[in-house]
């Protein structure tokens, strides 16, 4: 049963009381007067059965519970900006149940609210957090690449150095293209420029060397320093004919060239290079590492046999040819 009604109830009851102690006082219930009064009491009764709950309702508790409803209406929706600021420490002397009610839903919402707000902050400081986080592992890539870079270049010329040449020729061996060559190279007598000219123009050539090689083959070619005069191609997808075009084309232009030198008694020096290569077609079952050691051979062969010349082995034979130079 509703709380409303209970009261309705309460209030018709209280209204008989009276009435009743009055008509058995009286003990005539048949007198005129006795029965107005009787119709008179039972409209009272109606009455604030039906209008007592409103209006007592009122006058005990005024505004209070449809302030409770609105508060917790509020909280309930996270609205706190509606709510009026209260102190809840201060006195409570005078006040009846609803308004210490409203003060403690005052304060309750109130925290809420600063509950929220710190909330809120640590979110913000967690994004911040998060987006440093990002910022420094995209740093740390980016560290990382350049470490993998710096750690598979030449730092004199910028090429490729010898771990990143033999990385390379691995994948492409296990690739099986149509035709791995690898071109050994050293340039012919460089000891004598050092001895001659100083550690400064040898370095000079091996710069220059290093950029005439890189223009002299594809774009998909490896040229890499593997030594301190010594300097390696790796060409794929590429047959015997087309590697001896290539050798061919890199001793002329070695050739041809003007190696500068920083010193005025001698600035431009004459450099030659030899050059060994072997060459295997699809299928051939030569390890990486046999590949490379058979062009080295091969190089050998050339250095032995005049320097500025080109010389290949010969996988069918086991042999070291020399070729057109």
């Amino acid at each position: 049963m509703k709380t409303a009604t209970k009261f309705s109830i309460a209030l018709a009851v209280a209204a008989f009381v009276p009435l009743a102690t009055a008509t058995l006082v009286s003990g005539d219930i048949h007198d005129p007067r006795q029965s107005m009064a009787i119709s008179i009491g039972f409209a009272t009764a109606l009455a604030l059965s039906i209008l007592g709950p409103s209006i007592f309702g009122r006058w005990m508790y005024g505004k209070g519970l449809d302030a409770v409803k609105g508060i917790t209406e509020s909280v309930r929706q996270g609205s706190y900006d509606r709510i009026p600021t209260c102190q809840p420490q201060g006195s409570t002397d005078g006040e009846n149940e609803f308004t210490a009610a409203i003060r403690s839903l005052f304060w309750m919402a109130h925290r809420i609210e600063n509950r929220e707000e710190e909330l809120r902050c640590a979110i913000r400081e967690l994004d911040d957090a998060k987006r440093r986080l990002e910022r420094r592992e995209i740093d740390l890539r980016e560290a990382n690449d350049r470490l993998t870079v710096l750690a598979q270049t030449d730092a004199l010329t910028g090429i490729s150095n010898r771990r990143a040449f033999f990385d390379t020729l691995g994948r492409i061996a296990e690739s099986r293209t149509d035709g791995v060559s690898v071109l050994m190279l050293d340039i012919d007598h460089f000891k004598r420029v050092n001895d001659s000219l100083g550690h400064q123009a040898g370095d000079s050539i091996l710069v220059e060397f290093a950029r005439r090689l890189k223009s002299a083959i594809r774009r998909t070619d490896l040229v890499a320093r593997v030594g301190g005069e010594e300097f390696a191609i790796l060409l794929a997808d590429i047959g015997v004919d087309e590697t001896l075009a290539v050798a061919a084309g890199v001793l002329n232009s070695i050739r041809a060239a003007t190696f500068r030198v920083p010193d005025d008694r001698t600035p431009t020096v004459p450099v030659t290079c030899s050059i060994g290569i072997c060459s295997i077609r699809r299928g051939c079952p030569i390890p990486p590492e046999t590949l490379y050691k058979n062009a080295d051979e091969a190089l050998y062969a050339a250095k032995n046999n005049g320097r500025n010349r080109v010389y290949l082995f010969d996988c069918a034979s086991c042999s070291v040819l020399p070729a057109a130079s």
